[in-house]
């Protein structure tokens, strides 16, 4: 595959590319009809439609289906009905006596054993919650949820081939592309970009090909993850280490500032990200992942900061 080609997307030159290469950027509508292209050989620049082959082919409509034909003769009935049985089942079966109980498995606790460490664990569980207030719950469950929002979308980008959109849709797409060139370097792998270009390579009417962004490979995600992490273990640390108790609302404001860092972040995020699309081919924008943290780093910002201020407000009343 030689890369020989050049084109022109706005004001900038890229290249050199092979002609599949080309292909799949004329698919994803990256390259227009009236995008400038040259190969060595050539005298001058030319438009990409006098190029043969290189944009897609619009595909012909279906054949007008044939009148389907009546049936030569209609469906004659059976020659006689169907005779009932010569005499009914003398009697039903009988059900079981009892239920047939299953084989035990060899080294499986009995039942009794597995009952109690369930009511076991209820009862821990339950306790663990008498223990802790309203807000360390709060904080509890915004930690988790920053945890697990490492494994949600963050952002995605899809392209559809629809062989009746206008030329100015694609001129359209190629300035959107361009104008958040850097915003992609910085947050998309060159792999996944080159996979996006491959996949738009020979879609056929109406298919699409899309690009994600998860969590796990986001900064915001990393961060939120661990920072979750440490925001519940400031919480529980205190149930079961006695002399971190009294210290507990200088753990909640700790866990406030970090969650404060996390909602930061996201908010830059969904400020930031690119969201401008040409429907109904080109979309981008924000997925769940980047809302869930910036409202779980919200709920553990509200959960830390109250506890720490009665706090402050009973030491003042104790100090006067």
């Amino acid at each position: 595959m030689t890369q020989e080609w050049h084109y022109h997307l706005g004001s900038d030159q890229h290249g050199p590319v092979s002609f599949e290469e080309l292909q799949g950027l004329a698919t994803s509508r990256q390259l227009t009809p009236s995008t400038l292209v040259w190969k060595d050989g050539m005298a001058e620049w030319v438009q990409a439609s006098t190029i043969a082959g290189l944009l897609p082919a619009t595909p012909p409509p279906p054949p007008v289906p044939e009148a389907i034909a009546p049936p030569a003769a209609p469906i004659a009935p059976p020659a006689a009905p169907i005779a009932p049985p010569a005499a009914p089942i003398a009697a039903p079966i009988a059900p079981l006596a009892a239920p047939i109980a299953p084989p035990a498995v060899a080294g499986a606790p009995p039942v009794s054993a597995v009952a109690s460490g369930v009511t076991d664990l209820r009862g821990s569980v339950a306790q663990l919650k008498a223990r802790l207030s309203l807000f360390q719950l709060i904080q509890l469950g915004g930690a988790a949820v920053l945890v697990l929002a490492m494994f949600l979308p963050y952002w995605s980008m899809t392209g559809t081939n629809d062989p009746d959109a206008d030329r100015s849709d694609g001129e359209e797409i190629s300035e959107i592309l361009e104008d958040n060139r850097d915003w992609y370097e910085d947050h998309i792998s060159k792999k996944k970009l080159r996979d996006y270009q491959k996949g738009g390579m020979g879609l056929g009417k109406d298919e699409s090909v899309s690009l994600t962004i998860w969590g796990f490979s986001t900064a915001t995600g990393w961060i939120g993850f661990f920072f979750g992490l440490l925001i519940a273990t400031g919480v529980l640390l205190p149930l079961f280490i006695a002399p971190l108790q009294s210290w507990d609302w200088i753990l909640a404001l700790v866990a406030a500032g970090l969650a404060l860092l996390v909602f930061i972040m996201s908010l830059l995020w969904l400020l930031g990200s690119p969201g401008a699309d040409v429907p109904p081919i080109f979309s981008q924008g924000n997925s769940l992942g980047p809302y869930v943290v910036f409202l779980a780093s919200a709920a553990v910002i509200a959960g830390a900061t109250m506890p720490a201020l009665d706090k402050l407000k009973s030491a003042k009343a104790t100090t006067a």
